[in-house]
């Protein structure tokens, strides 16, 4: 059976949060669907890089899926991620895996969800996790059951390895960064 993972998608997000990984889990045999926040296909990113996104949120049943991935970008993102907090309560209910990168994380915190796990964010952002008893470490990428979070654009590689690592094993994510000569 495929892992099916819902990348979330607004206007504003950073595009190497986004598209590193999806590169990656596209390389080891994950499916990847680029799903839009927004009511339109086609998202531009923070330095203005338009994706053409897979299907809009509103008509897709995020149930069939087995993780969330939320890229961080423009502090507007935060607003559209809070919305989603009923899905997160369900994914955490049945053990799936929400992964968020840079600012992303802090819209977790915001909701309690990430209270008194090991997570990382934007290092200038630290103060929310440290309002939110989220406990901060400046690595590429933290691992706390059902959270993977990452650092930022810089972490984008090692966020996505430690994913296809929890995912698919350690040996998929060696493979693969044979295969990127990382």
């Amino acid at each position: 059976m495929t892992l099916k993972i819902a990348l979330l998608l607004a206007q504003g997000f950073e595009e190497a949060e986004a598209l590193v990984p999806t590169d990656v889990f596209r390389r080891v045999g994950l499916q990847v669907d680029l799903i839009s926040l927004d009511n339109t296909e086609i998202v531009t990113s923070a330095h203005n890089v338009k994706v053409v996104t897979d299907r809009l949120l509103q008509q897709t049943d995020l149930n069939h899926y087995d993780m969330l991935f939320l890229p961080g970008g423009h502090e507007s993102l935060d607003s559209k991620y809070s919305k989603l907090n009923s899905i997160y309560q369900q994914f955490i209910a049945e053990n799936k895996r929400i992964a968020a990168i840079c600012a992303a994380p802090t819209s977790l915190a915001k909701l309690g969800l990430l209270t008194d796990k090991n997570a990382v964010c934007y290092p200038t952002m630290r103060q929310i996790f440290t309002d939110n008893q989220v406990h901060y470490h400046h690595t590429p990428a933290v691992v706390d059951a059902p959270f993977i979070t990452g650092r930022g654009p810089g972490a984008a590689f090692d966020f996505a390895l430690t994913i296809v690592s929890e995912l698919l094993g350690v040996e998929a994510a060696e493979q693969v960064k044979q295969q990127l000569f990382y």
